[in-house]
């Protein structure tokens, strides 16, 4: 190591003076006859609507005039062809609108359907191959958990001496995905290009907005083919009824507790209530039905942050639920028990001939994705009265 250390400074060294050399528009070195230019096409766009413009001016000028940016675009690695690609007949062509959308601009798009949509950032990402749209998940087939049908069918006994054993064995089921698209085209005049704030602001946020908004909307009440399969309408979900002669359009602390109990024990810790905003001064006022003492206050409290919390776990405001009264106006889930696909994020191109003829740039979003609840049917806990099952997913029944 001894022998080594002045040979490595030495490198650090020149690696160090060659970097300040890079980073000079032109540096002449006259004695040895080398002059170091710094590329044009080595920066990135620094926003979206600035590579619009140079696509624009490209394709209308029909190539005299090119960004030299574009031309890193246009050389991109087949590894970063295959992330980023245009999908589509017209893939990689440039008079067809075919230049990429520089990656660290694509990301924008991405990030905040998983930050703040509030059922998507909470799933279970499942890994998506560069080759496949579909594929399947083996999971257990168990719907009770009485003797005999644990594990779906895995059984032991007590035994005496020399008693003969019994065999026994569980039970599978395979959770079919397959991709589904969600897509959104925007058109931005040319007038507004030049607004290079105005019009990265309202592609960014406007896209991905519209996107989170599809994806969560689906996570908990899609049909299932357009979309990701809904929480509302899987299988697994259990309806808690109402309490006879309980008023119409209210929650009560009796729903409240009835909702814990018949969620899954080992979901409680990751549990969180999802609520219409008509539902929150209800659990505001939430008052024991007999007595006029105010809810203990275990059950319904409020965090340093804010956050209103019961049986101690938050509660979330969301534009999904439904209208108060209706089913699925309030939710408990642990949203973990959730299975999401996405393959390769926001997928984006542009082409300027859809709307050639009004001055305009269409601009397309597409996402790939599919979900469903790792549960096919609610569970039978070991002792319970009859129907009392339980899931990772609880609602109240209308009122």
């Amino acid at each position: 190591a001894e022998a080594v250390r002045p040979l490595v400074e030495k490198i650090t060294k020149l690696q160090g003076d060659l970097d300040a050399i890079k980073a000079e528009p032109a540096v002449e070195n006259k004695a040895a006859g080398v002059s170091v230019t710094h590329d044009e096409a080595d920066n990135p766009f620094t926003t979206l609507a600035e590579q619009c413009i140079a696509v624009k001016s490209y394709e209308v000028s029909r190539g005299r005039h090119m960004d030299p940016r574009l031309g890193r675009l246009e050389h991109v690695s087949a590894d970063d062809m295959q992330a980023t690609k245009q999908t589509g007949a017209n893939e990689g062509t440039p008079s067809m609108g075919g230049f990429l959308l520089e990656p660290t601009l694509g990301d924008e798009f991405l990030r905040p359907l998983h930050e703040a949509g509030p059922f998507s950032r909470m799933v279970r990402r499942l890994p998506v191959s560069s080759n496949s749209n579909y594929g399947w998940v083996n999971g257990v087939d168990e719907t009770s958990r009485a003797t005999g049908s644990r594990w779906g069918g895995i059984q032991g006994y007590r035994m005496s001496e020399g008693g003969a054993k019994t065999p026994s064995h569980p039970k599978f089921r395979r959770i079919n995905w397959e991709l589904k698209k969600y897509a959104v085209l925007v058109y931005g005049t040319d007038e507004l290009l030049q607004d290079a704030a105005m019009f990265s602001t309202i592609v960014t946020e406007g896209a991905s907005e519209e996107i989170n908004f599809m994806a969560n909307d689906d996570i908990f009440e899609g049909i299932g083919p357009g979309g990701p399969l809904g929480i509302l309408t899987s299988g697994c979900l259990v309806t808690v009824n109402a309490e006879a002669g309980q008023l119409a359009d209210t929650v009560v602390n009796e729903n409240i507790n009835n909702m814990w109990q018949r969620l899954l024990p080992e979901c409680k810790p990751r549990a969180a209530w999802f609520v219409n905003s008509e539902v929150w001064p209800q659990l505001d006022d939430l008052a024991i039905a007999v007595g006029a003492g105010a809810l203990e206050p275990r059950n319904v409290t409020y965090g340093p942050d804010g956050v209103l919390r019961l049986k101690g776990r938050p509660v979330y405001e969301t534009e999904f639920n439904t209208a108060i009264g209706e089913v699925g106006d309030i939710l408990l889930a642990d949203m973990s028990q959730y299975l999401f696909w996405e393959k390769g994020g926001v997928q984006s191109a542009q082409s300027i001939h859809v709307a050639f003829l009004t001055d305009e740039t269409v601009f397309r979003f597409v996402y790939r994705c599919d979900g469903q609840p790792a549960l096919a049917a609610a569970i039978t806990p070991f002792h319970a009265t009859a129907g009392a099952t339980q899931s990772p997913f609880v609602t109240l029944a209308a009122r």
